[in-house]
């Protein structure tokens, strides 16, 4: 009798058990399905920000992440573009870029990758292109920038000192416009020899070649409010060698409607190169943001595709830099 009991008690705790354990696992996963659903649907919204004004033409592999898009270049190992969109609300955020790692891109073959150990004693630093300042919204956003399908062999002095403040500029610009799309990336731009003669070189580093690019763009399109009427934009071209504080924004500018970012960019004083502009939309530099409509940006930026690819700025594999498709 005692074993008959002991046994219905075990078979309907086992039952109960198995239920209660069962069900435990539906909450779970359906817990882990609507916080999949929500990271996919923030990562969708953020595309979709960045998308708005479309992507470069240039580069068949496309790979979408988090908080930004780029273009993989497997011959070279680095990205041929990387493209974000930044406001002051996405700008915000508490992820901390020192739980983050550089690592190789988990999407990338394992055949066309970059791994760490190229840049080990190469003498270049792991320059972000989608910066780790523009993605403190979330871990992986963070995350993210540090693998190296988004990095490039960057001089030290310049990732640290020059290119770091162009960094913060474009995101101080949020401050003005309420919103920003960044088109960063490497160039491998030509010399002129005593002959006149140009020739393209750059330098290999680590068992997997990576390509050690000879400048860095940067293509910097505004936007103050919803109107289409109301967009700015400028490009600017940085050699990947060092550059003091004393050298100025537009020194390094290759196109610029109204002169918007022709700001302060020099000294102790201007390393953060804020944009200060009046009510009327007045810059620093006494320019008024003219208007930028759908249809005068085109016309813009096919003179930018022509002097980043004319003979002075050309690129040995022709990016182009019709960024900004409107729909």
């Amino acid at each position: 009798m005692s074993s008959h009991v002991k046994s219905v008690r075990f078979i309907s705790g086992f039952v109960f058990g198995s239920v209660f354990s069962t069900g435990s696992c539906l909450v779970a996963l359906k817990l882990y399905k609507h916080e999949e659903e929500k990271a996919e649907s923030a990562s969708s919204t953020t595309h979709q920000l960045i998308e708005r004004v479309g992507l470069p033409q240039t580069g068949a592999d496309v790979r979408f992440y988090f908080n930004h898009i780029l273009s993989y270049d497997q011959t070279h190992r680095t990205p041929r573009w990387v493209t974000e969109h930044l406001s002051d609300q996405r700008l915000l955020g508490k992820a901390d870029r020192k739980h983050c790692r550089f690592k190789p891109d988990p999407n990338i073959p394992e055949l066309f990758t970059a791994r760490n150990e190229d840049y080990l004693r190469s003498g270049w630093s792991r320059g972000h292109m989608a910066p780790a300042g523009d993605n403190k919204i979330s871990e992986q956003a963070m995350a993210e920038t540090f693998y190296l399908s988004n990095i490039v062999p960057q001089n030290y002095e310049n990732n640290a000192g020059f290119w770091n403040r162009l960094e913060m500029f474009c995101r101080d610009l949020t401050q003005k416009f309420g919103d920003v799309w960044v088109v960063s990336g490497p160039l491998m731009l030509p010399r002129v020899d005593e002959n006149g003669r140009k020739t393209v070189s750059y330098q290999l580093i680590g068992e997997d070649n990576v390509a050690v690019p000879t400048h860095l763009y940067k293509v910097v399109l505004v936007q103050r409010d919803s109107s289409e009427d109301s967009r700015a934009l400028g490009a600017f071209v940085v050699p990947n060698s060092p550059i003091g504080f004393d050298r100025h924004l537009t020194e390094f500018q290759r196109f610029s409607q109204c002169g918007l970012f022709q700001c302060s960019f020099t000294g102790e004083k201007h390393r953060k190169a804020r944009v200060e502009t009046d009510s009327k939309g007045k810059t620093a530099s006494g320019c008024y943001l003219e208007t930028l409509t759908v249809s005068n940006l085109h016309i813009l930026l096919m003179k930018l595709v022509e002097r980043m690819n004319s003979s002075e700025h050309s690129v040995s594999h022709q990016v182009s830099l019709r960024c900004f498709e409107m729909t």
